[in-house]
């Protein structure tokens, strides 16, 4: 941007014209002069020149009256510009009073150098900042200010804005030491032919540290989630193993015993005894199926040896009959058929995957449920989508007492991924967790490199 001199067009084409006007007046005086002496010489040829003294007296007359117009008209025109001129100091003042005073009251740092670097304007913001008086900078090298900034082609003659510190976070320096984070917008203005670069400064020091804080802590929360989920894992199998070793193998002796108790009792048996032997043998049944349905929970079939896509299988498999009429189905990408994930990922997958089924069955009132898996080694996604009712936006966040959403978005957390549970426009809903390899938190456990993971549909 350059700044000119405001210039009155007026003045411009009337300024030409006043030396023809002089110079007229003077020729007018010279005749004048000439015609007193040659009437002082020639007085008996006056009479015969009476004519031409007329015609020269009324071109006198003609030109004096021309010249005295134009004199006032150079007077008025004098008085006209000069008003003009002090219009325009007087709006220039006012402008400059308005400049000033934005940037006095700005609560960014403005700071303007030189070509050679050196400060030639710091507001009262940037004293503030900055901790330095206006006047002690003045004349100042930038690097003061900012020394990690380096000497920039935006500094030389002919550079322009499109440098480093165009746009951007730089680094300060107040007058106590103490480092400050700064956002720096950088503009170039020409004033008077003088070649100026302004920097404006925003203090983001404090929006800095909350923003490191907050990853801190969220770096903190997953990483505490992923070791909470892996005790719940230890956990889990560690009562699984006592489940099948402890009281399904005590179970399993009590049918034994119970089946020859029953063949050495003499016959025959009183129908009482009978029914209460039958009674007997279904409550060992029962609880013996209730074990092994707690051993399939705690521990999901074929995960840890087949993988997530053969474990995701045998579930669909087993809800089938109890889901009628609604559909599952399960859809592989032969790309990731045979795929392996680390532990954890295929765990807390399989876990999302069968929480966002059991709430689709329960709760979408739909006719089908389709689980979907896809990515590659580095990825997983995984998704569970439902025709049904859809998904209400308080849900998608969670509520108090319903922990299904909340669960699985902890369990996603554990390992890095992102969960999603949206309703579909067409009606239903898609629940989805994506996994990528660089994402996943440092696990002890893994079969191949990490992936990205997408979870099922999920209704509360």
């Amino acid at each position: 941007m350059t700044i000119h001199k405001p210039q009155d067009r007026v003045l411009t084409w009337v300024l030409p014209w006043f030396p023809t006007a002089i110079a007229f007046a003077l020729l007018c005086v010279l005749l004048l002069l000439s015609e007193r002496i040659v009437v002082s010489a020639l007085q008996p040829v006056d009479a015969a020149l009476a004519p031409v003294q007329r015609l020269r007296r009324q071109l006198l007359a003609w030109g004096g009256s021309i010249t005295v117009l134009l004199a006032f008209t150079g007077f008025w025109l004098s008085g006209y510009l000069a008003r003009r001129q002090q219009e325009h100091r007087q709006r220039l003042r006012e402008q400059g009073q308005l400049l000033s005073a934005a940037i006095n009251s700005a609560s960014d740092a403005i700071v303007s150098v030189d070509l050679s670097g050196r400060i030639t304007q710091f507001n009262p913001a940037a004293a503030h900042i900055f901790g330095h008086p206006a006047s002690a900078m003045l004349g100042q090298p930038l690097d003061t200010l900012l020394p990690q900034v380096p000497r920039l082609d935006l500094l030389r003659p002919g550079a322009t804005s499109t440098g480093p510190m165009g746009i951007g976070r730089v680094t300060g320096v107040r007058a106590n030491g103490q480092a400050l984070d700064l956002e720096a917008s950088v503009s170039h203005l020409t004033v008077r032919g003088t070649r100026m670069v302004t920097t404006i400064l925003r203090d983001v020091t404090e929006r800095v540290r909350t923003e490191r804080a907050l990853a801190q802590h969220q770096l903190a929360l997953t990483e505490l989630t992923h070791r909470l989920l892996q005790q719940e894992k230890q956990t889990t199998r560690k009562l699984a193993q006592t489940l099948h070793d402890q009281l399904g193998q005590t179970v399993g002796a009590m049918r034994l015993s119970f089946d020859a108790l029953i063949n050495m009792i003499p016959e025959p048996l009183t129908p009482k005894l009978k029914d209460r032997g039958r009674a007997l043998g279904q409550l060992i049944d029962t609880a013996n199926a209730q074990v092994r349905q707690a051993l399939v929970a705690l521990r999901p079939p074929l995960l840890d040896e087949d993988g997530l896509q053969a474990a995701l299988r045998h579930e669909v498999h087993a809800r089938a009959a109890d889901a009628e009429p609604v559909v599952l189905h399960l859809e592989v990408a032969p790309l990731v058929a045979r795929t392996r994930w680390p532990a954890d990922v295929e765990h807390a997958a399989f876990m999302v995957a069968r929480e966002a089924m059991a709430n689709a069955l329960l709760h979408a009132g739909a006719r089908s449920v389709v689980l979907r898996v896809d990515g590659h080694n580095d990825q997983l996604h995984l998704s569970v989508t439902d025709d049904g009712v859809g998904l209400n936006a308080d849900m998608a966040a969670g509520r108090p007492g319903h922990l299904g959403i909340v669960g699985m978005r902890e369990r996603a957390l554990a390992i890095g991924a992102r969960l999603h549970a949206n309703s579909l426009i067409e009606g239903g809903t898609v629940v989805s967790l994506t996994w990528e390899a660089s994402s996943h938190p440092p696990s002890p456990t893994r079969h191949t490199q990490d992936t990205d993971c997408a979870t099922p549909p999920h209704h509360e």
